[in-house]
This record gives structure tokens, C-alpha cells and sequence, in this order.
């Protein structure tokens, strides 16, 4: 984006991305809002890097159902840019219509790096995400960014090649050892089980691509930290279990921050994607199963009975209704 070294800064952006600090999605339904972009480095610092007359990283700006002018008041998100070529004016307020966002192979690559990489750990990280945006739209990264981000900006894109997040009606639930809850399994000490879980979406259709993270307790260790689903929507674990008594429990986790509207400003103006507002604009969902490992004495000759529980996924939808004025 680029400023004028005066109240009026202007950004040359198309779009930009709205995300907070929460990751707890909101409902209420409205069709026409208005948008405040903050002054520099209001209300907080942005996280990201001005390069000259240029910005890259994530801005502040207020989301509102009622005009109050060119002055702050509403919901406070911080924005990422979608594109960078069009003019939008800092200290100003916009009226938006909310749009349809198409489900995308783009927006699946961007919802990826929302969900995984937001809020950035400093503003380097910054630079990278808004890059990346950019490189997934655009299919350029802008020659105002230095040369030392494009290894990050690359690798981000790259990650998010063929990647999915979950959805608010995706199932999440363990299918092998076997298929169910309270599965059990018999196994010696220091055997290594291989877990399997599967992601659906709401058509029981598997879900491709998705980050799933594994958490050990109680002993034994796990082949990886995290995994992606394959075609069929499967993740795969290995657990070698302790060679002595022990209560295991194995965590499998995963979350989304999925776009659904986007907001269209008048005059060929910044079009902006928002979450976590009251606007219908995302839904975050955060999903997770666990496996019970117990390790005991089956038998005096000193076999171990490994019963392996699998509990089904507990889906965290959370929405937060806000009173309109």
C-alpha cells in the first residue's frame, strides 16, 4: 500500500483480509455496513513494515452497521490486503455491500495461512502473510518488498498448495484400529498402533488437505506432530505405547477460519474479506478427538491388554451475538 506524508495517507490496495485477535466466530445478519480505516499505527500498532511510501502487513480498521463518519467507531479488526492496485484512504469511512465468497481453491490457500499463521508473531511475519495474499491473487509479490521476505512470502504460498480448512459442519472422528467409540485393541509392551481419523464435510464427502496437530500424554511417543489429510479426508498417527503400565492419551486437533462474505466498496475501491465480527462475514470452528491408551496387566505371565477408547470428536462452534444499534 502506499501513503501520502499527510492525514490523507492512501493505500494502493484493491482488498483487504479483517482479522482480530479472537478466533471466535459471530453472527448477525445485515446486508449494507460501513468501513473506518484508522489513521498510521492507530488505534494499536500494525503488524507489518512500510517500505518507503509502501505498507505490507495488517492494518486497523472499524466495521459498522450505521455511517458515523470519517471518525473511529464500531468493531476494531486488523486488515490484511487482497490486492494492491487500487485506492483506499486512511482516516476515512466507506459504505460496503456484503457479497458472497465463493469456495475457491484461492480462498481455501488464504483461509490456510488465516487460520495457521494469524496473528503473526512480529511484524517480519507480517510482511510474509500480506506477501503471500498477494502472490496467491495476484501471482506477484510487489517490487517494494525487499528481497529478504520473498524466501518467506514463497514458502507460505507453497504450503498452502492443494490445503483446506475444516468447515462449521465438517465431522471429525477416528476410524481405525476400528471403526466407533470405546474401540479396544490388544497389544504388547512397547507395540506401535497405527491411529486413523477422518475429516467429512456435509455431504460425508472426505475433506482434503486439512492441518491436523497430535498431542501425547502419559508416555510413549508419536511418529509426527501434525499431519495433512489425504483425498479421502483420512490422517494417520503412529503411537508406540509405554513397555509398562500407563494411562495414554492421544489428542488429535484441528481448526478454520473460513470466509464466507466479502465486503464490496462502491467505486472500484479495497473489496475486504472479515472475520470475527457480527456480520455473517467467517465462521471459526475449532474440532478435536482423543484416544485412551491404557496400558495394564492382562494375565500373571505378564501380558498387557492395551484398551484403546476413542471418544468421538468434540466440535467447538462458538458464536458471540452482539445487539445491533
Amino acid at each position: 500500500m502506499k501513503y501520502r506524508a499527510s492525514e490523507w495517507l492512501a493505500f494502493t490496495l484493491l482488498g483487504l483480509i479483517l482479522l482480530s485477535a479472537s478466533v471466535i466466530a459471530v453472527v448477525c445478519s445485515v446486508s449494507s455496513v460501513y468501513v473506518y480505516v484508522h489513521q498510521k499505527e492507530q488505534p494499536y500498532h500494525w503488524p507489518g513494515t512500510w517500505f518507503g511510501s509502501y505498507y505490507a502487513g495488517a492494518a486497523y480498521v472499524d466495521v459498522r452497521s450505521t455511517p458515523l463518519g470519517n471518525t473511529p467507531g464500531g468493531e476494531t479488526t486488523l486488515a490484511y490486503c487482497i490486492d494492491y492496485d487500487g485506492p483506499i484512504y486512511i482516516g476515512t469511512e466507506y459504505p460496503v455491500t456484503l457479497k458472497p465468497a465463493d469456495d475457491t481453491q484461492n480462498w481455501r490457500k488464504i483461509a490456510y495461512i488465516l487460520t495457521w499463521y494469524h496473528p503473526p508473531e512480529d511484524d517480519d511475519a507480517g510482511v510474509c502473510i500480506q506477501g503471500a495474499i498477494w502472490k496467491i491473487l495476484d501471482n506477484v509479490i510487489p517490487n517494494f518488498i525487499p528481497d529478504k521476505y520473498h524466501t518467506g512470502i514463497t514458502t507460505l504460498v507453497n504450503e498452502a498448495i492443494s490445503k483446506d480448512v475444516i468447515r462449521e459442519d465438517d465431522q471429525f472422528e477416528w476410524i481405525s484400529p476400528k471403526p466407533g467409540n470405546n474401540t479396544h485393541l490388544v497389544a504388547d509392551p512397547g507395540e506401535t498402533i497405527a491411529l486413523q481419523a477422518r475429516i467429512t464435510d456435509s455431504n460425508g464427502d472426505g475433506r482434503s488437505g486439512v492441518k491436523v496437530v497430535f498431542s501425547l500424554e502419559g508416555g510413549g511417543s508419536l511418529n509426527r506432530d501434525a499431519g495433512w489429510t489425504d483425498t479421502d479426508g483420512v490422517v494417520k498417527v503412529e503411537v508406540t505405547v509405554p513397555d509398562h503400565v500407563a494411562d495414554v492419551k492421544v489428542k488429535a486437533s484441528t481448526k478454520g477460519v473460513w470466509p464466507q462474505k466479502y465486503l464490496d466498496l462502491p467505486d472500484n475501491k479495497q473489496n475486504l474479506i472479515g472475520i470475527d465480527t457480527t456480520y455473517q462475514l467467517t465462521v471459526s470452528t475449532k474440532l478435536w478427538i482423543f484416544a485412551f491408551i491404557h496400558v495394564v496387566p492382562e494375565i500373571p505371565l505378564g501380558t498387557l491388554a492395551v484398551v484403546i477408547t476413542c471418544i468421538s470428536a468434540l466440535t467447538i462452534r462458538k458464536r458471540r451475538l452482539r445487539p445491533r444499534s
